[in-house]
């Protein structure tokens, strides 16, 4: 199995719920990270994540926006939608549409199979959605882009970006903030999704960091 073979059963499991064929995309001894969410460690611990996640939101529709593929390791930039039909963090089913963008890593064994799951997603904005934080935020995310797949085994090397990178992540560590605004152009954009939109310039980076 390769990991774009993978990701096409991985999410085809989610979205029929069939729980059987997911559970035997994990090692036995598989472990679930997110932050915020206790550990799951196990396959079935594993298959009650997503139980409990598709119990709370029905009519789930998920999706790939961006996938990194290298080695052991897959990278997926996805969104989900759904109906709020279960109590979640305290709040009664609304039936209100949620959803949001996140990111999982995983690794895999010499067969294919997922020994570790991280993803991290922020439930703060689905609080948002739900009305019951007065703040801003971002919509639930459309599911109709194309999936952007970047390859390693099919993409060149260019070891100068990482090294730029690693330049500049020391940089914002330290806290050496004009020297960190020098790596950038002045119509760069960040797009974090716990902030309602995209922001774009040196000048948000200055008072934000």
């Amino acid at each position: 199995m390769s990991l774009t073979l993978f990701r096409e059963s991985y999410l085809t499991a989610v979205r029929t719920k069939d729980y059987k064929s997911l559970a035997s995309l994990y090692a036995a001894d598989a472990i679930r990270k997110s932050p915020g969410q206790p550990d799951r460690i196990g396959v079935m611990q594993i298959l009650e994540h997503y139980q409990e996640w598709q119990g709370t939101f029905a009519d789930m529709q998920l999706a790939d926006r961006i996938l990194f593929l290298k080695d052991n390791v897959l990278i997926a930039v996805w969104g989900w939608k759904g109906r709020h039909v279960q109590a979640y963090m305290g709040v009664e089913p609304s039936n209100k549409e949620v959803g949001l963008i996140a990111a999982s890593l995983f690794w895999f064994d010499s067969d294919f199979r997922v020994t570790k799951e991280h993803t991290y997603e922020d439930p703060y904005t689905l609080l948002i959605q739900l009305g019951v934080i007065n703040d801003q935020g971002r919509s639930v995310p459309s599911l109709t882009e194309p999936c952007e797949i970047y390859d390693c085994k099919t993409l060149k090397p260019r070891f100068e970006n990482l090294a730029k990178m690693r330049h500049y992540n020391e940089l914002l560590l330290s806290k050496q903030l004009e020297p960190w605004l020098d790596c950038m152009s002045d119509d760069i954009e960040w797009d974090d999704q716990m902030v309602p939109g995209l922001a774009v310039g040196k000048d948000h980076s200055r008072t934000t960091s």
